[in-house]
């Protein structure tokens, strides 16, 4: 037992490292010397990039790709506790690991760092392994963090978004008070018990990875995406797609799929196929809830009308 918790504990360690291997590291540090010597430790493992002042970082910050910063609180103009605070109120740096170097006598500042939204510090003069443990922690927890985050929002057997996902996105969508038209596809596998009872519970497993993978297929871009709603629902959200190109997305989905030709002696087809409701609206509804609602009731139309096709609306 202690073996083998001992050989997952290195897998452990061994991805954690892969993971943050060449890592964004970003310095704000005025001082040539230090400069030298936190190159010397870091470079070898993570892409550094120097600034020698807060506004000199903060002229670039909305173009950066930062895993984590690296700031000296003795700065010419801005000190590091003002940058730390302007790197925070950044959204997308809201989370990001900051460390603060300082000469002064940390236990007067530290309360001011850890207010700031630092995640650690370190009092100069500091050894090359404390500079490079510290690094490598913040980065490692924050890999973990970003593992784990991603393990709770994707279904464990398809490996698409779950509806934990779909929520958190669908309700940023509806915050935002002047998006476009957006467009929203229920997908359901026809007569899916029927095929479970007859070739096993794992055969509809493998169904299922099937026809998301098929989806998967008939996504062109990177904005739309498809989320597990339950069973052998799935629900597509697509950003910036008009009626239109709603209607060329569910006629694709299912022309794909019948190339599989996924055997269902259940079916009246005599392969798997799939039923898909759907609705297009100007903007983001405030309500988006009720946006599902109404594709589920196509949904259910298009099952009405015979299953194997698309029931579509432009609007409420």
């Amino acid at each position: 037992m202690d073996s083998s918790l001992n050989l997952l504990r290195k897998k452990a360690e061994k991805d954690l490292n892969q993971a943050t291997l060449e890592s964004n590291v970003v310095l704000v540090e005025d001082s040539d010397l230090d400069f030298t010597v936190i190159n010397k430790v870091l470079s070898p493992k993570y892409n550094l990039r120097r600034f020698s002042s807060a506004e000199q970082l903060l002229e670039l910050l909305g173009d950066l790709k930062a895993s984590l910063f690296l700031l000296d609180y003795r700065l010419p103009g801005m000190d590091g506790i003002d940058l730390c605070q302007r790197i925070r109120s950044v959204p997308v740096f809201e989370h990001t690991p900051i460390i603060m170097l300082t000469g002064e006598n940390y236990t007067s500042f530290e309360y001011k760092f850890w207010d700031a939204g630092c995640n650690d510090f370190i009092a100069k003069p500091y050894s090359a392994v404390t500079l490079q443990k510290r690094v490598e922690k913040e980065l490692k927890y924050n890999a973990l963090l970003e593992q784990h985050k991603e393990a709770s929002m994707i279904d464990s057997l398809t490996k698409v978004f779950n509806r934990r996902y779909l929520e958190v996105v669908m309700n940023q969508l509806s915050a935002r008070h002047e998006s476009p038209e957006v467009s929203v596809l229920l997908l359901d596998i026809d007569y899916f018990k029927k095929y479970n009872d007859r070739y096993g519970h794992l055969a509809g497993d493998a169904a299922l990875v099937s026809v998301t993978n098929t989806v998967k297929r008939a996504l062109a871009r990177d904005t739309d995406f498809i989320s597990r709603w339950g069973g052998e629902e799935f629900a597509i959200v697509l950003p910036h797609t008009n009626y239109d190109g709603c209607k060329l997305v569910a006629k694709r989905i299912i022309d794909l799929l019948h190339e599989e030709l996924i055997p269902h002696e259940d079916s009246p087809s005599g392969h798997l196929t799939i039923s898909i409701g759907g609705v297009t609206v100007p903007e983001s509804p405030r309500d988006w809830k009720r946006l599902f609602l109404k594709a589920d009731e196509n949904l259910y139309e298009a099952k009405e009308n015979g299953r194997n096709q698309f029931c579509l609306k432009p609007k409420f």
